[in-house]
């Protein structure tokens, strides 16, 4: 610090001084310095004598006697820093003062001394008034003024380089929180928490914040750099602290980004944010290129933040999704001004407030006495409130121009992945008006990912063609995922509405449905009161829309979901409104095409029989209320249809295959889990004598077994026996091959038997998988999670019943879902040691005493190495690195690759929000 502080801190209180009187002493000053050598003498005494500086006093004189009157006319704040460079340059002539490292700094504080030099040396009545004109600025003022006419970073003291990069760092959280309408002060005290959460970096290396969308990983980076900052500033670390941005260095390399901000060979301490904001493979180079700086500048260190997804999992990162649900009511009650915030809150919506960025903005939207229901919803709210306060951003929406180039830059910087704006040069300086955009000269980016979500959304709703290529491949969806759901917050009639639905589930169902939900979701309950988006003269119109496009979305698996016999089935709709409830029934007689009747209000539930299946309920508060009832009866009626497995696979495939072996079981009154060869002849005979009781047996259900058969499941079956010629019936995949050891059923297969029987079993898992993405769920294509078809296989480490569960002794498994190139490695890596199924897709590794046949101890180790190792871009926006760890406790069940392939279905159609409730079960 100077000394000049409490001088510039009057300054603040003051008014602004007579222009003229301020001129002629300003010119009386720079003649005096100009033509009184006794004058420039007696100041240069005195800013010796104030400050302690050494300093060479001729070239100092001399730079005294170049001050114009002009400048001394405006306030240290305005001209000091550019003072401070010209008197740097003069004084770099002597040889002690060009080797000091904190030059610029004691410039600046010669500077400020010279103005007080000035005022002592004036009349009392004129220092006054030199006071209150020169004195308006702050130190950190003069320090960003003075590393903006600097080529490259300041020879600022520690405490003057702290004292900027502080100020820089508060003008960082400032500008994102001013984005939303919020002071720092409002939020500093509860925005401490993340002090105790800041990670812990060792020299050396580098740790990445891995974290959903509003997680705080920038407000966690900026925690952890001021902690950096202080150290630095006592000496505690010799580590410069550095913030850059991912999107800079996708421009420019590492070294020259550094260049401006550290002197050569200084340690650094070097925040990258944003790495999710540019392309994937950009921000696995910036990954490699600030882990080779650390590694080789002695004593560096560097935080990275990246959102889920783009970069592939390694030992560097760390997850943060928030902090805790306590932590986050603190903070939105710090904002709202209320208490008991969050009472009655949905889950996500609780969930979602844990991410600091929406903690605040679910304050600021109570303390305005609104309240959002999801994460979309509460984006597009916040997005709003900005956009419709007087503001530049306000204008970004009156100004039509401008409104449009906006739009354009966010459809270009989602499109490329933040890695272009599509704007000409003259078009990015014309938007960077408004307070929502920020960026190099390259290229633009919005303040907040929300404002480039919101206005994408609004060019969805706008440009044809445009929600087609969004859902067109998964790297695409995944981009633009949040502004579709925004854009259906935003439609403004139930017509828009179905025109959006019916892309997007046409484009692809598991897409539609995860966005839909979102949309839904943000409404809260369905209500029976009166409802403003249900159109009684539009209601039947729109369900019968909604429900046919459902039909088609869910293609062989809709006769299970709805009351038809098959998807290309005409259906006759009744339908009936009263306020906000809606009823529907679904008509005995199949019509020549869709149809709908309006039953009236008055509709009398049993006053009439010719109806089929008939439901009832309230309607959410939005236009997607048509469609949100579809995907609730699909979601709940899945498990059922899951479980109808003929109709998940070829004749003559996995499911197929297991079907009818645990049909002949039932008939065969085999329930021992020993597997024994099943006698062909005498199936045979049983099954003739079941179908011969019934004229009709195709269409019959017969009970076997306490549980029902269909007839075409009899018929298939006897036909099959009809065609083998073997004496016996064997099981598809390796029966038990020793006597039970105990009294548990996984006994019954010595350790080479479980290894075989556990290769075949995810074999086949992996096939039957493949036959039901083609049956079932080709149009799901990438919204299907678990792997690509015939793409894919499993590696599992198998534990023999002794190493084991404790207390049953079942034997365990840990196991993977990799690409199938990965388990050829590993085939060739493990040898004879291993047991790869015959159809090559997977492969078991025993586990002994002393570990894996690789040496390693343990086999989780083994298994984060190995999905390291799956390539990101094989994964769709619902796929994940993942390591499954259970008991092998389905050797006696009769259909286990089925059984196997069907909880990897149903985990995929519930990342989608497209199955609720209980896991189907086959066995």
């Amino acid at each position: 610090m100077s000394g000049l502080e409490p001088l510039i801190a009057s300054g603040l209180a003051v008014g602004k001084a007579a222009p003229a009187a301020v001129g002629r002493l300003a010119a009386a000053i720079g003649l005096k310095l100009a033509k009184s050598w006794t004058w420039r003498w007696r100041v240069a005494w005195r800013v010796k004598q104030q400050t302690g500086v050494a300093f060479p006093s001729r070239p100092y004189r001399a730079w005294l006697k170049e001050i114009a009157a002009e400048e001394l006319r405006k306030p240290v704040g305005e001209v000091g820093a550019a003072l401070a460079v010209r008197l740097d340059v003069a004084l770099s002539a002597n040889q002690t003062w060009s080797l000091r490292d904190d030059r610029h700094s004691a410039a600046l504080e010669l500077v400020q001394a010279t103005y007080l030099a000035a005022v002592a040396l004036s009349d009392p009545g004129d220092a006054a008034l030199l006071e209150e004109t020169w004195a308006r600025s702050r130190h950190d003022e003069l320090l960003g003024r003075l590393a903006q006419v600097t080529s490259g970073r300041p020879l600022l003291s520690r405490a003057d380089h702290g004292e900027l990069l502080l100020a820089q760092s508060s003008a960082r959280r400032r500008r994102r929180l001013t984005a939303l309408g919020v002071s720092e002060d409002r939020v500093a005290s509860t925005l401490g928490v993340l002090e105790a959460n800041s990670p812990l970096v060792e020299p050396g290396t580098l740790v990445i914040i891995v974290g959903s969308f509003g997680a705080g990983k920038s407000e966690l980076a900026e925690t952890w750099i001021r902690q950096r900052i202080a150290e630095y500033v006592d000496g505690a670390s010799p580590a410069v602290p550095v913030w850059l941005h991912a999107s800079e260095l996708g421009h420019q390399a590492l070294e020259e980004s550094l260049a401006r901000h550290v002197r050569h060979d200084e340690p650094c301490a070097i925040v990258v944010d944003g790495l999710d904001e540019v392309d994937g493979q950009v921000a696995a180079r910036i990954v490699d290129r600030v882990g080779v700086f650390v590694e080789t500048r002695d004593r560096s260190v560097a935080l990275l933040t990246s959102r889920h997804g783009v970069l592939p999992e390694s030992n560097e990162q760390q997850p943060w999704d928030g902090v805790s649900a306590d932590q986050a009511r603190l903070l939105i009650e710090s904002v709202s001004g209320t208490s008991h915030a969050t009472w009655g809150w949905n889950p996500m919506l609780v969930e979602s407030v844990r991410r600091p960025f929406f903690a605040i903005g679910a304050g600021i939207l109570l303390a305005e006495g609104a309240k959002a229901s999801s994460q979309a919803d509460l984006v597009r709210r916040l997005v709003e409130r900005a956009l419709a306060t007087p503001s530049s951003s306000e204008a970004s929406v009156r100004d039509s121009e401008l409104y449009r180039l906006l739009v354009r830059a966010s459809v270009a910087l989602v499109t490329s992945g933040g890695n272009s704006d599509g704007l000409t040069f003259q078009e990015r300086q014309h938007i960077r008006a408004t307070r929502l955009i920020t960026g190099s000269e390259s290229t633009v980016e919005f303040t907040l990912p929300i404002f480039q979500q919101w206005f994408a959304a609004q060019a969805l709703l706008t440009q044809d063609g445009l929600l087609i290529k969004a859902m067109s491949d998964p790297r695409s969806f995944d981009r633009w995922r949040w502004s579709m759901s925004i854009a259906g917050l935003s439609v403004r009639t139930g017509a828009e509405f179905d025109q959006f639905a019916q892309i997007l589930l046409q484009a692809n169902p598991g897409g539609a449905a995860w966005v839909l939900d979102q949309i839904s979701s943000a409404r809260g309950w369905p209500s029976r009161d009166a409802n403003e988006f249900v159109d009684r003269t539009t209601a039947g119109a729109r369900i019968l829309l909604a429900t046919r496009t459902w039909i088609n979305a869910t293609g062989v698996l809709a006769p299970a979901l709805f009351p038809i016999k098959s998807t290309d089935q005409p259906i006759s709709l009744r339908v009936s409104v009263r306020g906000g409830v809606v009823g529907t029934a679904w008509d005995r007689v199949v019509p020549r095409s869709d149809t709908v009747v309006d039953l009236g209000p008055g509709f009398d539930v049993h006053s009439d029989d010719s109806w089929l299946v008939y439901t009832e309920g309230g309607a959410i508060q939005g236009y997607e209320w048509p469609w949100a009832r579809q995907q609730d009866r699909v979601a709940k009626g899945m498990s059922k249809a899951l479980e109808n497995a003929y109709r998940l696979g070829p004749i003559g495939g996995v499911w197929h295959v297991e079907s009818r072996y645990r049909l002949a079981r039932i008939v065969a009154n085999d329930r021992t889990m020993f597997f024994k060869p099943l006698d062909r002849l005498s199936i045979a005979k049983r099954v003739g004598e079941l179908l011969g009781i019934v004229e009709d047996p195709e269409h019959t259900r017969f009970v076997l077994d306490g549980g029902e058969v269909e007839g075409r499941d009899l018929i298939d079956l006897a036909e099959w026996i009809e065609s083998i010629e073997d004496a016996a019936i064997q099981r598809p995949l390796p029966a038990p091959d020793q006597d039970l050891q105990t009294g548990w059923v996984w006994s019954a297969y010595s350790d080479e038997g479980l290894l075989k029987f556990v290769a075949e079993a995810y074999g086949q898992a992996c096939l039957a998988y493949d036959e039901a993405r083609s049956a079932a769920f080709s149009d799901f294509a990438w919204s299907m999670g678990t792997a690509r078809p015939a793409e894919f296989g499993v590696v599992a480490v198998v534990e023999p019943p002794d190493l084991g569960d404790g207390w049953t002794g079942a034997p365990g498994l840990t196991m993977a879902v990799v690409p199938l190139h990965i388990v050829v490695a590993e085939t060739r890596r493990f040898g004879s040691a291993s047991r790869l199924s015959s159809n090559g897709r997977a492969l078991t590794v025993a586990r002994t005493e002393t570990g894996l046949p690789d040496g390693r101890e343990a086999e989780h180790d083994y298994f984060v190495d190995l999905i390291h190792k799956i390539p990101l871009d094989e994964l769709g926006p619902f796929g994940s690195r993942s390591i499954v760890t259970e008991r092998i406790d389905f050797t006696s069940h009769s259909r286990p690759a089925t059984e196997i392939a069907l909880r990897w279905i149903w985990s995929d159609l519930e990342s989608v929000k497209l199955a609720h409730g209980t896991r189907p079960r086959i066995n």
